[in-house]
């Protein structure tokens, strides 16, 4: 399937382009190719790095989120072994899903590519905290995420908590963080350099 729409792509763009201009472009633009590549190789290698450490990201994101959950939740249980964390009848289980990395890497790519398409405008080196930053903050909010499924599923419903809220709190603090990320940074004179003239 991927092949597929990688050869559609491919014959789309050799058709709405003449293959002169296509060169121009892909000379033009080498640089800019050999950093994406770079960073998608570099992305891929860190989360196969993160792939394999899972469980101790896992074990760090269950001790937070139980202690997160001890402040206002009565009734809380965990297992340690197990890395399960519960009211009541409603448990879950801290897996590689819901371990974090996922999210780390996709915030460590995002903004790794937002450095470099903005590395003009932005100051360096200082901007390259976001890169930790970002990934402080996508890892702290999973950790509430965790806490919120664990109290949705215990006093509301398990239905919408494991089937709903899961996935789509995932997606929502990814692009909380990212987005808030760029913003601050934009609008930050120790991560911007102020316009010319300004």
């Amino acid at each position: 399937v991927l092949a597929a729409l990688l050869a559609t792509a491919l014959s789309l763009v050799r058709i709405l382009l003449p293959l002169a201009d296509l060169i121009h472009f892909l000379r033009q633009e080498a640089v800019g190719w050999c950093v994406a590549g770079c960073i998608a190789a570099a992305t891929l290698l860190f989360s196969l790095q993160m792939t394999a450490g899972w469980q101790s990201l896992a074990s760090a994101t269950l001790h937070l989120s139980y202690t997160l959950l001890s402040l206002y939740e009565d009734g809380l249980a965990v297992d340690y072994a197990q890395r399960a964390l519960g009211i009541g009848d409603f448990w879950i289980v801290i897996d590689e899903a819901c371990s974090g990395y996922e999210g780390v890497g996709l915030v460590t790519a995002f903004l790794s590519l937002y450095l470099w398409v903005f590395r003009h405008e932005l100051k360096l080196p200082q901007a390259l905290l976001l890169l930790p930053i970002g990934i402080v903050a996508i890892w702290l909010l999973n950790v509430v995420r965790i806490a919120a499924l664990v109290s949705l599923g215990a006093h509301v419903s398990p239905e919408v908590a494991v089937q709903g809220f899961h996935s789509q709190a995932g997606w929502i603090t990814f692009l909380a963080v990212t987005i808030g990320m760029m913003a601050v940074s934009r609008r930050s004179s120790f991560f911007t350099a102020a316009e010319p003239g300004g």
